[in-house]
């Protein structure tokens, strides 16, 4: 969860930086406007509106932090998650992300309640975990792998 949580900070410094230059965009052109004229006004505008789209989320991204919170809610007890890995799919129809998760259970029956908790979501489909995974009956490495639709 940690992991995941860090992977998320470059892009929220990211997205701060890019406001506070739009933002500072915009005070220079409200400076600016009052020495022009509506010609250049109205151009100023449109670049304005321009720049705010860029800044609007999108939608068909998937919030990641989001995906990390659905998947750990359903986490019993005896269930040690290592790292997420979390991939878009984009089709002309439907957007989805593949979800891989790795970790360590401390039973086979704490994975499978685990597993089945994750089936028993909606917005998750295509769950598998290998049953070399459950081979062992103790202190399993495991892999989940699933989809999830946006």
């Amino acid at each position: 969860m940690v992991i995941g949580v860090l992977s998320l900070i470059p892009s929220y410094v990211i997205s701060g930086t890019k406001e506070k230059e739009a933002l500072k965009n915009v005070e220079a052109l409200e400076k600016s406007r009052q020495a022009r004229g509506l010609d250049q006004i109205e151009k100023d505008l449109i670049e304005t509106q321009a720049l705010t789209k860029i800044l609007t989320i999108d939608k068909t991204n998937p919030v990641f932090s989001d995906i990390i919170q659905l998947v750990t809610k359903p986490r019993p007890p005896g269930i040690t998650i290592f790292s997420f890995d979390v991939s878009s799919i984009a089709t002309k129809s439907t957007t989805s992300v593949s979800i891989i998760i790795q970790g360590k259970a401390s039973t086979r029956d704490v994975l499978i309640d685990f597993k089945q908790k994750l089936e028993k979501n909606k917005d998750f489909s295509s769950i598998e975990l290998p049953i070399s995974d459950l081979a062992k009956g103790k202190n399993i490495s495991f892999a989940l792998r699933f989809t999830k639709s946006l």
